[in-house]
């Protein structure tokens, strides 16, 4: 199994969608929900939120992705919050990791955010430039990353 590590803000959203925001909610750029597909389709990866939108639960989380046109039935979890014990998100990601019963089967992860601080994780990292969302070269790089071991 392939996993995505997804966050939403800054990966799935920009700038650019702040303006057309409703209430506390961002929408998406089209765009790159198209790249995230396009990663899914050739990858076949799942995808676990380890966005702080998984706050809002996992059904939020599917339904809000799958509004936006995100492939719904590839969203498998999301990452346990540990923001109470001041723990960061790559501990958040390593934990899910390590509480997965089926933990060989993960052939390979990447972690698309725009955040650089993932600590021991950071060579699993697409780092996704906030300002404008995930685009095809980190598509590029994420479809390698998902073709080779984890380890």
């Amino acid at each position: 199994m392939k996993i995505i590590f997804l966050d939403i803000d800054g990966v799935l959203n920009n700038p650019g969608c702040y303006a057309k925001a409703s209430g506390t909610m961002t929408p998406a750029d089209p765009g790159c929900v198209a790249v995230l597909n396009h990663i899914v389709d050739e990858t076949g990866a799942l995808i676990v939120i380890s966005s702080t939108w998984k706050l809002h639960g996992l059904i939020f989380c599917r339904e809000r992705l799958l509004e936006w046109g995100v492939r719904a039935h590839k969203i498998l979890d999301r990452t346990p919050n540990l923001q109470a014990k001041n723990k960061t998100r790559a501990e958040e990601i390593q934990r899910w990791l390590d509480d997965r019963a089926d933990h060989d089967s993960i052939e390979s992860f990447v972690i698309l955010d725009d955040e650089a601080n993932m600590g021991h994780l950071v060579h699993r990292l697409v780092k996704v430039a906030g300002y404008r969302g995930l685009i095809m070269p980190d598509a590029e790089l994420a479809i390698a990353m998902l073709s080779e071991a984890s380890a």
